[in-house]
C-alpha cells in the first residue's frame, strides 16, 4: 500500500513540474516573440511571429496564466 501511495506521489510532483515547465516555457517564448517584433523590418515575417505570439498567449490563458 504504501509502494503504491509513493507512486502516486511521484506521479503527481512529475505533473506539477511538467505543468510549471510548460507555463515557463510558452511565457518564455511569448516574450521573445515580441521582442523579435519590434526589431522585425520584413512585415511577411512580422506576421509569422504575430501568429507565434497569438499561440503561445493562447497556451497561457489555457493554462490560467
Amino acid at each position: 500500500m504504501a509502494f503504491i501511495l509513493r507512486k502516486m506521489i511521484k506521479r503527481k510532483v512529475f505533473i506539477c513540474l511538467y505543468d510549471k515547465l510548460k507555463y515557463s516555457w510558452h511565457s518564455h517564448r511569448y516574450g521573445y516573440n515580441l521582442l523579435l517584433i519590434d526589431g522585425c523590418l520584413d512585415e511577411s515575417y512580422r506576421d509569422k511571429l504575430r501568429g507565434k505570439v497569438a499561440y503561445h498567449e493562447r497556451k497561457l490563458d489555457e493554462m490560467g496564466g
